[in-house]
């Protein structure tokens, strides 16, 4: 038993531990006929199954098998997605950066095939180069309204909401410090949170 609402997405995970077993999900007011049946095997087929919730309320799952040869073992999850951690780097064009000179450029994320769908960055780092040659980095998104300057490390701690989501233009900015120019290709990292989904 287990309360689902359609305010949040919901997700069925399971692994089992032999063969194939079959998950039933049952509205509590018709125990008899189930609103959806999800399958899942120990090899091959889906991992993870997007659920439809009808409307709020309170649902069962049955959980079964049609072979009674196996004594199958299992773990299952349903309710809102479990989340991975990962990091998404971009390497800029190389580029020289002349003696107190400020270099920019962009990258768009919303269509590289690499970026997981619905990640969320929650740290940003500009890197690339020594810290005798630019000290001064900034960056933004096409959410924020100015350029925000990295902390010491050059990174910066961002909210994990919608604005820092991975799919948009980041745009990184460094000033140099040195007193000569010095060649090197841009980084920007961007530590991220993602859903796993379907």
């Amino acid at each position: 038993m287990v309360g689902l609402y359609t305010s949040n997405r919901v997700f069925l995970d399971l692994n089992p531990g032999a063969g194939t077993i079959y998950v039933g999900l049952y509205d509590s007011s018709n125990l008899n006929d189930p609103l959806f049946t999800y399958e899942f095997q120990k090899y091959g087929g889906p991992e993870v199954y997007e659920v439809r919730i009808p409307s709020d309320g309170t649902y069962y799952l049955r959980v079964y098998h049609d072979v009674t040869s196996i004594s199958a073992s299992y773990f299952f999850t349903i309710g809102n997605p479990q989340y991975t951690l990962g990091s998404y780097v971009y390497e800029f064009d190389r580029t020289t950066l002349p003696s107190k000179g400020t270099w920019e450029d962009f990258a768009d994320l919303r269509f590289e095939p690499d970026v997981p769908k619905e990640a969320i960055a929650h740290e940003i780092t500009i890197g690339g180069c020594l810290s005798t040659v630019s000290s001064k980095r900034y960056f933004r998104n096409q959410e924020s309204s100015g350029w925000t300057t990295t902390g010491t490390t050059f990174s910066y701690t961002l909210a994990v909401t919608d604005k820092s989501r991975l799919d948009q233009r980041w745009e990184a900015r460094m000033i140099s410090t040195s007193t000569s120019s010095h060649s090197f290709t841009p980084t920007m990292r961007l530590r991220y949170v993602a859903p796993i989904i379907p």
